[in-house]
């Protein structure tokens, strides 16, 4: 049994070790249309060097891609790309599955040997999807937030740069060289777009489609209409900053008022866990029962069930649309 929990363990570090390597070898997008523009490339040169990285970078995602092959994960891919792209996290989808689908057997596994009860193991191993899934939907959500927040201050600075003379595009160059991220990174990729080709329509388009924002559909909507029928942009962006404002104060004064809900969800499902927690360090044989128990075990199952009702009806409740 050692050596199988050794194999495990093998296992898990080896998918964090190719994952670390993924990370460190793996280029954002502005930098792969950046080196797909470069003259190194066009001309053919350091093919060795860079054919060796594209081995590095593509063999863990080679299993990954055989993997959904495998189990027609073909929709959840799609879904999952959404998702990292969203979220900037520098991972396919095939990879990303892949690290999921290792890390939920080797916990199942783990959690088999030393409970030997299939239900606790389950548990353990379902809750490794889940904990990926919280945790990039919890990346996008907090980078959608960034993004909104800068695009009052980005609208201002395009405003100022038209009324010095500079084109639209001009100003978006000056956003990605001055902004912080996340903001820059996405003005800059749409500027990488339009210098390889791309109509600034289907640039600004696909910007939308990345950040689906509510703010930013009434800045891309009012400059594709201002270069199809002309116009004063500056001006139309001005009153467009103005309504930004004034929404994002709305939405922080909701905020406000609905956080005594917001932290009693919280409160809700890390009570319970906390408590037990603690009674199983004090007293293990009285939390035994639930997980060796037949009764306990639906107990237990009951509460969980119960308790993620509980949060999602907070949830629904404090989570206020403007």
């Amino acid at each position: 049994m050692i050596y199988l929990l050794l194999l495990i363990v093998f296992i898990t570090c080896l998918s964090i070790v190719l994952l670390i390597l993924k990370a460190i070898y793996f280029k954002s997008p502005i930098k792969r249309l950046d080196d797909f523009n470069s003259p190194e490339l066009q001309s053919g040169e350091n093919k060795s060097v860079k054919g060796k990285k594209k081995i590095l970078k593509e063999n863990y995602g080679l299993i990954g891609d055989k993997f959904i092959n495998i189990f027609a994960l073909s929709k959840i891919k799609n879904k999952l790309n959404v998702s990292l792209q969203k979220a900037n996290i520098l991972f396919k989808a095939e990879e990303m599955i892949f690290a999921i689908f290792i890390s939920s057997i080797s916990l199942f596994l783990v959690a088999l040997i030393f409970t030997a009860n299939i239900l606790v193991s389950l548990v353990f191993g379902g809750g490794t999807i889940l904990f990926y899934k919280v945790y990039i939907d919890a990346m996008v959500q907090k980078r959608m937030n960034k993004f909104d927040e800068q695009l009052p201050s980005t609208v201002d600075m395009i405003i100022t740069s038209l009324k010095a003379g500079f084109s639209f595009v001009n100003s978006i160059d000056i956003i990605s060289k001055d902004m912080p991220a996340p903001i820059s990174e996405e003005f800059g990729l749409v500027l990488k777009e339009v210098k390889l080709g791309l109509p600034m329509e289907k640039a600004l388009n696909n910007l939308m489609n990345r950040m689906p924002s509510e703010d930013l559909e009434l800045v891309v909507i009012a400059t594709s209409i201002q270069m199809q029928t002309g116009g004063n942009l500056s001006e139309i962006l001005n009153n467009i900053s103005e309504t930004i404002r004034e929404r994002i104060l709305l939405k922080r004064e909701v905020k406000t008022l609905t956080a005594q809900g917001r932290a009693s969800g919280t409160i809700l499902i890390f009570l319970p866990i906390v408590l037990g927690i603690v009674l199983t360090l004090i007293n293990p044989s009285y939390m035994k029962v639930l997980i060796t128990n037949t009764k306990g075990l639906i107990l237990l199952i009951i509460v969980v069930i119960n308790e993620i009702i509980g949060f999602l009806l907070i949830k629904k409740l404090t989570d206020v649309k403007l």
